[in-house]
């Protein structure tokens, strides 16, 4: 008997719609996208392994993990991946090395992630477990039980949920905290209560409210000032898995019968007014939903659980501004679930019983662009290189949060630039002399996630600048350049500086240049210091090293931005 095969599904941006097959060689279970490399990543559960597939040619790879693997996060500023488990750990997993860390704890059940931050947060029993994201290190936080957790991306904070039963009071109880620091400390708390279980939780950072959703009520939308708000206009059996859309000042939630499939609707208000913008058309139970803010559109599919019959999937587009539907039909799949979107290169993914990859001939570019400009490049001196980044996001651009920069590669890790914001720089050290090519893209407040609701981080579009490193002076460029045992400045005498050209110039290169039977500092009166380039009377000259130090002192006096 043949093992069960599983897939992934990738909706890309091309000129027609294609459906084309990508195999899976193990059962999946959840998946995220990196939206900078563009390699797709699913658990699987049964197997106890993560499949990387790579985003250029589709090739496959198999990491073995440890206690069934569940949540999948991705950071893309370091490139790595984000496991949580059934069992008492979360793992790391290298994007480039595919190398594989753990972290004990006990039983994360839910995880999220703040790249910016450089933080990762796990929900377990009675705690919230903060991860550095560079160093493993964790610090803790106690909670009364374990539940949702949601990031707002656009300040030094965390808003999380705990959702747990109160079984004396036969109620639930909705704890929400708001954390800032470092260590990570409570500031700010909000307690509520409800009768029904949560199905998801979102963060808007254009207005810094979350929105949760309950099983059997309309969803609630939480400010830490106001309390709970309940949207108007809201009619169906329950509220699935709120996904924020914050550049159009919207908030999606499903609304489905679990049991008949009746009522299903995908609904949009205004998260700042709560007004109601409508839903869409009749949807048969669907799955989670997806939406992609580049092209303003949202993606889902029938729920696998729901499907009775037939022999072709049906996906459904849905514009976000007319809220109008549009179905595509794929033959000979029956199922499709968990739709994740690389806004990047406006692909949508999902897990499938069979293999499909569906092409959407739609592209938007995320509008998130960053000019790259350098100082004129001194030998000796690293290059600096600025930076100024815009968002044409409409109606709600969010401020620019963080710009980052790399050399020569784009799968390796991230450099912050020097300040936060819109406009900022970097200095690249270390440089072999030669040509090089600076890359960078900015962020917006978007690259958070949150759970069990998870996106894909957005990020803006990958900027490049080549520029040329000249060779390294005489001075500093490790080599014993005149034989004289002595390395560079400040051992070689005849260095004025690390940026002087020779070393040896005319007062240390053993010769009676001036012919007046002295030879060299200090045995010639007509040389002022070894590293002075003429031995005649008044014709002192430094080696090309004092004038080098007084133009360095211009440019990085002009190259130094403002904080």
């Amino acid at each position: 008997m043949r093992a069960a095969v599983a897939a992934v599904s990738l909706l890309c941006a091309s000129a027609t719609r294609a459906d084309v097959a990508i195999p899976l060689p193990v059962p999946a279970s959840e998946m995220t996208v990196n939206p900078i490399t563009h390699d797709v990543w699913v658990t699987s559960t049964s197997t106890d392994s993560v499949v990387v597939i790579d985003g250029a040619d589709q090739s496959v790879a198999t990491i073995p993990l440890g206690d069934q693997p569940k949540e999948v996060r991705v950071d893309p500023i370091r490139n790595r991946v984000w496991i949580s488990h059934a069992g008492p750990l979360v793992s790391v997993v290298d994007g480039v090395s595919h190398a594989v860390s753990t972290i004990a704890m006990p039983s994360p059940t839910r995880l999220a992630l703040d790249p910016y931050l450089g933080r990762v947060y796990a929900s377990v029993p009675s705690a919230l477990h903060l991860i550095d994201a560079d160093t493993l290190a964790v610090s803790i936080v106690p909670t009364p039980a374990s539940g949702t957790v949601a990031v707002d991306p656009t300040t030094d904070g965390l808003v999380t949920l705990v959702s747990w039963y109160d079984a004396e009071n036969y109620q639930f109880q909705y704890e929400f905290y708001r954390l800032t620091g470092s260590p990570p400390a409570v500031v700010d708390q909000f307690t509520a209560t409800g009768d029904q279980v949560v199905t998801g939780f979102a963060f808007d950072p254009h207005t810094g409210r979350s929105i949760m959703g309950a099983q059997f009520l309309y969803p609630f939308v939480i400010d830490f000032d106001e309390g709970f708000f309940t949207p108007s206009g809201f009619v169906g059996f329950g509220s699935y898995a709120p996904v924020t859309e914050p550049t159009a000042g919207r908030t999606w939630v499903p609304s489905t019968d679990p049991y008949t499939c009746s009522a299903s609707h995908l609904y949009a208000f205004d998260t700042a007014t709560l007004a109601h913008h409508g839903s869409s058309a009749y949807l048969p139970c669907f799955d989670r939903v997806a939406v992609n803010p580049a092209t303003r559109r949202a993606y889902t599919t029938l729920d696998p659980s729901a499907y009775t019959g037939g022999s072709s999937l049906p996906i459904y587009f849905i514009d976000t501004d007319t809220l109008s539907v549009t179905t595509h039909w794929v033959a000979g799949r029956t199922s499709g679930r968990r739709p994740v979107i690389d806004v990047a290169s406006n692909r949508i993914y999902l897990l499938a019983g069979g293999v499909l990859e569906i092409d959407e001939p739609v592209s938007a570019a995320v509008p998130l662009d960053v000019a790259i400009t350098a100082d004129p490049i001194v030998p000796g001196l690293d290059p600096v290189v600025h930076f100024s980044a815009t968002s044409g996001f409409t109606p709600y651009p969010l401020p620019i949060r963080q710009i980052y920069w790399q050399v020569d590669a784009t799968d390796g890790a991230w450099s912050y630039a020097d300040a936060p914001g819109p406009v900022a720089s970097a200095t690249l050290s270390g440089l072999a002399p030669g040509p090089h090519t600076v890359h960078a893209f900015a962020t917006d407040g978007q690259e958070a996630t949150t759970s069990p609701a998870s996106t894909t981080p957005i990020v803006g579009p990958i900027a490049s600048l080549e520029l040329a490193v000249p060779p390294r002076p005489a001075c500093s460029n490790g080599i014993d350049d005149d034989g004289d045992g002595a390395i560079d400045h400040p051992a070689d005498p005849g260095c004025a500086s690390a940026l002087a050209q020779r070393e040896n110039p005319a007062c240390d290169n053993g010769i009676d240049d001036d012919a007046d039977g002295a030879t060299d500092h200090p045995a010639d009166a007509q040389c002022f210091a070894a590293w002075d380039g003429n031995e005649a009377e008044g014709g002192r000259a430094c080696g090309l090293g004092a004038e080098l130090v007084l133009l360095f002192a211009a440019l990085r006096r002009r190259g130094v931005p403002r904080r």
